[in-house]
Parts: structure tokens; sequence; C-alpha cells
């Protein structure tokens, strides 16, 4: 007599593995909605659905993607739904820094959290504001790390490492080497690496091979600028006129895969006006009401500059004052030189403190006992604060975006400034040539701090899934047509 075969039982977890990540998103993923103001359903869009589908069924996936087309959202929600559906999994997060990698968890893993419904038995888990990671009581982590050589490295078996902006990623290269057998390793390893384009980066020439067919195991996904479908001829007609040629926009909002390798030539700020009396370049006299800056960049290989400028909020414009070019001179050199420039305009009327004091980050690293930082401000009594970078190529198009719109006056006595601004040229690869950029390097660093806003709202606390449109009861009991989820009876797995 056969034996009765036992009933398998179904675990929430088995559910919802067995869930495609597409359908995870349709039944529990919301995002805030700055419109409205509150937190909406996620409904993909038609590439968006494509790309899920794909990820299901991928070890390996390269990303390129235009801008603001939703691809780190989705790697957001892919990281929640392996960790809560695969016990013990260990998911990675690696950005350009580690804040970058700190904010991915932030604003895209811990948004999704939080705007999961709540189920009876079930942990989201939770985020700690104070650590790296996200720990969850089945014994998942999603830990954002930084971009070492050795990231990865050392970690036996991996289920997920989210590499995001990987074009700008300095050890790209080394981290996909030592992170790949921790993904082999792993039964359903996978590694997802997303960018935008950035010429003569590691991912653009992984992206150039995968494209040409010269590697196997490698899946492609390219989301190109119409990934968004409220995007047409007239936005793209409208949004170009903003850039100051045709290589930028295409680079930022990619069409094909050839755009991801078009490349910038000739002068970096082609609209900037070197000549006395023009738009860039005139004489004026310092308000000094208006708010005080300086700009400090130690050149540990090429000139140390110091700048002295007036900010006015009202006609969110820069005036650039006066300058300090030093080259092979040590530190209490420098401060002398720093202290008699100070000395000289705050005899002019300049007031004795600035708004903002604003320094290369690499003067706050260690160089013997001290860093240089601590050595400026005992010498001088400047406390610079390290400068808030945006990306190269975003920082850069803020500068140039200035000099389009006559937002920047440098006056004819920075003669150093305005050479550096007028001669600076694109490399081969299409990046600013890193030679007597000294200045414009300290002029973006402004840009990117005077760019930064105010945080969003925070989202109003309510039940999202109570928003959502057509997934409900019917999405897990084919026979009802109700809109709304039952979240009450999902605790019962064992009816699937």
């Amino acid at each position: 007599m056969a034996k009765k075969e036992a009933k398998k039982s179904v675990t929430i977890y088995d559910f919802l593995r067995e869930m495609t990540i597409e359908k995870f998103i349709d039944t529990f993923c919301s995002i805030y909605d700055y419109d409205t103001g509150e937190m909406e359903p996620v409904i993909p869009w038609p590439k968006q659905r494509e790309l899920c589908r794909l990820i299901d069924g991928t070890r390996k996936l390269f990303w390129p993607k235009a801008r603001q087309v939703g691809g780190s959202l989705i790697a957001g929600f892919l990281a929640v739904k392996v960790a809560i559906s695969e016990p013990n999994s260990d998911i990675y997060i690696i950005s350009k820094t580690e804040d970058d990698a700190k904010y991915f968890l932030k604003d895209k893993v811990k948004a999704a959290l939080e705007a999961l419904p709540k189920v009876e038995g079930l942990d989201w888990g939770k985020w700690q504001a104070w650590l790296d990671r996200i720990e969850f009581s089945n014994g998942s982590t999603i830990t954002s790390i930084t971009t070492s050589e050795d990231a990865g490295r050392g970690r036996s078996a991996v289920r997920l490492i989210i590499m995001d902006e990987a074009g700008a990623i300095e050890h790209a290269r080394q981290i996909w080497k030592s992170a790949s057998p921790a993904i082999e390793k792993h039964p359903r390893g996978q590694m997802v690496v997303i960018s935008n384009s950035k010429n003569g980066s590691w991912f653009n020439m992984m992206l150039k091979k995968i494209d040409e067919g010269k590697t196997l195991g490698i899946d492609l996904f390219f989301m190109n600028v119409w990934t968004d479908p409220k995007r047409d001829a007239n936005w793209k007609k409208r949004e170009i006129t903003q850039y100051d040629n045709d290589v930028d926009f295409y680079t930022e909002y990619p069409e094909t895969i050839e755009h991801m390798f078009l490349k910038r030539e000739g002068y970096v700020y082609p609209t900037f006006q070197s000549k006395e009396g023009g738009p860039h370049v005139n004489a004026f006299d310092p308000d000094w009401g208006l708010r005080l800056f300086y700009l400090y960049d130690h050149g540990f290989e090429h000139y140390a500059v110091f700048s002295i400028g007036l900010y006015d909020p009202y006609k969110d414009h820069i005036y650039f004052v006066d300058e300090l070019f030093m080259y092979q001179k040590d530190i209490s050199e420098i401060s002398g030189e720093i202290l008699h420039k100070v000395e000289e305009w705050e005899g002019m009327g300049m007031p004795s403190m600035a708004w903002k004091k604003i320094a290369d980050s690499a003067i706050f690293a260690k160089h013997g006992q001290k860093q240089v930082s601590e050595l400026l401000k005992l010498y001088t009594g400047i406390q610079f604060t390290k400068s808030y970078k945006w990306n190269e190529q975003a920082s850069t198009d803020m500068l140039r975006t200035r000099f389009t719109q006559n937002k920047i006056t440098i006056h004819p006595r920075c003669h150093m400034s305005i050479g550096q601004t007028r001669d600076l040229l694109y490399d081969k690869n299409g990046k600013p040539m890193d030679k007597n950029n000294d200045f414009t390097d300290l002029a973006r660093y402004l840009c990117s701090e005077l760019k930064q806003e105010d945080p969003p709202l925070k989202p109003k606390k309510r039940k999202p899934y109570e928003r959502r449109q057509g997934y409900g009861k019917d999405h897990f009991y084919k026979e009802s047509s109700s809109d709304e989820l039952d979240l009450g009876a999902l605790h019962d797995w064992q009816q699937y």
C-alpha cells in the first residue's frame, strides 16, 4: 500500500521567493510622489517591466542607463525583496564613496522598506540611522561598503551585490574581480552594475566589450532616454536647448548604446569670455554686505591656490575678488601669504568672518603627524570645511551653466584664474584635463556647495497599500474582484 505523501509546508519566505520582482513591486512597493505629497503605488513603466523580467533569470547584469529613468529605484526594491524572502542573505551596496553608498541605502532601500504594508508576523527589517546596514530578523543584511580595492573579497558566498554609478567608482575593476567569486559560490548569487555614461571609465570599457559580444555570462539591459513614457519630441526639443552642445545632452540622455561612448572635445568652458569688460571678466568694487567666502586647494602636485570671493544670494551671482597661486612652498610660507592677503583686504573693509571656508578634501587626510587643515588653522586661524563634491561631470556642468547665464564675474586682477578657465581642455577620454585646473576645481566645489537644497518634506504617515489600484485580493484569490489588499489574511501561506 503506497504511503500518502505528506503535504509540504509552505512558508512566507517560500511564497515571497517564488514571487517575481515585477509582481513584488506591483503588490507591495510604493514611492513618495512630490506632486501629491503622498506615498503612491509604484506602477512600473513598460521598459522597467522588461528589466524586472530579466533580473529574475540573470546572475551578472550590466545596466547602462539615461538619467532619471528609475534604475536605482528598481535596484533598491530588488535588494529589499531578496532580504525579506531569502533568510541569511548578504547584500552589499557599493557606490562612488561611502557616503554615496549610505545615501543609496537610506534614499532607496529605507524608503522602500517604510512604504511596505504591515503584515502581522512579518518583519520587513529596520533602518539603523547610526549604522551602515539594515538588519532583518531572518538573518539577512543589506550593507553599504567602501570602494576599496578588496571590497567583496574574503566573503564566502554573497547573494547580491549592487554597484551603483559604477562609472564613477575608483576601484571598479578590482571590485568586480574580487567580488565575482563570492557571487559564483552562492547558488542564486547576483551582481548588478548600474551607471550613466562615464568616458574612460572601467564601466564604459566593459560595456563596449559586452555590446560587441566579446564577453560570456554577462547580460546587458539598456535603459534609454525614452524609458520614461512622459518624454517625447517636445521634451527633447526643450531639454536640449539647456546644453551648450549636443554631446553633453546625448551622454546624459542616450537614445542608443552608441551615445554612451560620445566624447566631449575642445574647451571645457567654451562660453567663458576672458576679455576684460565682457560678461565674465570685469572690474568691480567689492560689496562687503554680500556673503564672503574663501576657497583653498593645497596643490600637493600643482599650485596651492587661495581665492577670495563674494556671493549674492538674491541674484545668485558669484564674484571672485582676488587670488593667490603658490608653487613649491611649504605650509608655513603658504600660511604667511594667506594671512598677508586677508589682512590686506581687511584693511579695506573686508569682514573678519567668512560665510564659507571651503577646501579640497585632500587637506583633511593625514600627512605626517597632523592634517594640513589642522596646520592651516594653527598658522592662519582659518578653519576650512571639506568641499561637497558632486561627480566631476555634474559640477563641471554647473560651472559651465553659470558662465552661460553670466552669473560669475572675475576681477581682472585674478589673471591666473582667468587663464586656467579660458584654456582648460578635454582629454582623449572626454574628461577635463587634470592640469592647470586648480581654480576651476575650486569654482566647481563652490557651485556644488551652492547647489545643495533643503531636504524634501517628510512623507505623510499613511498606509500606502490603501491607495493601490488594481492589485488587491484578486492577486492572491483569483475569484475575488476586490481592489483592496486583504493583508490580514496574507499570513496564512498554507493555502498557496
